[in-house]
């Protein structure tokens, strides 16, 4: 799911959609057991997407939606990050620098995991992804 707007506060809160009427731009869809995020979006910006990631490939399971954002750059290309871990990768589409993003956090998460001793910002980085990512 994707939104193209700018500043949204962060997921605030897992609600029952057994009862729930969907209004547009104040709910996103996640895969899973009922249950919808609440997010709100504050103003648009059209040079910025954010994207709800709810999927990753197989072996891995999204504990908590990530919250990503595409931003394009003044000189045509984009940069897409994973704020709250520190992950940003550019490439020269949105759809690219998505998917190489998707690529980047995995590849950090299981990086991080290999190591045997990690430093303060690795271990830091790496308790952040481990509350948005499992191994399945």
């Amino acid at each position: 799911m994707s939104f193209e707007c700018a500043e949204p506060t962060i997921v605030s809160e897992r609600i029952d959609v057994s009862d729930v009427v969907e209004v547009l731009g104040q709910y996103a869809e996640v895969d899973g057991p009922a249950g919808l995020w609440r997010i709100e979006l504050d103003w648009c910006d059209p040079d910025t997407q954010y994207h709800v990631i709810d999927s990753l490939e197989y072996g891995y399971r999204v504990l908590n939606p990530i919250l990503s954002e595409i931003r394009r750059m003044d000189d045509g290309t984009y940069v897409a990050s994973f704020e709250e871990a520190n992950i940003a990768i550019s490439a020269e589409s949105a759809h690219d620098a998505y998917q190489d993003l998707l690529t980047e956090i995995l590849d950090t998460f299981d990086t991080l995991l290999s190591e045997p001793r990690l430093g303060r910002d690795a271990a830091r980085q790496l308790e952040i992804l481990k509350t948005f990512i499992g191994k399945a």
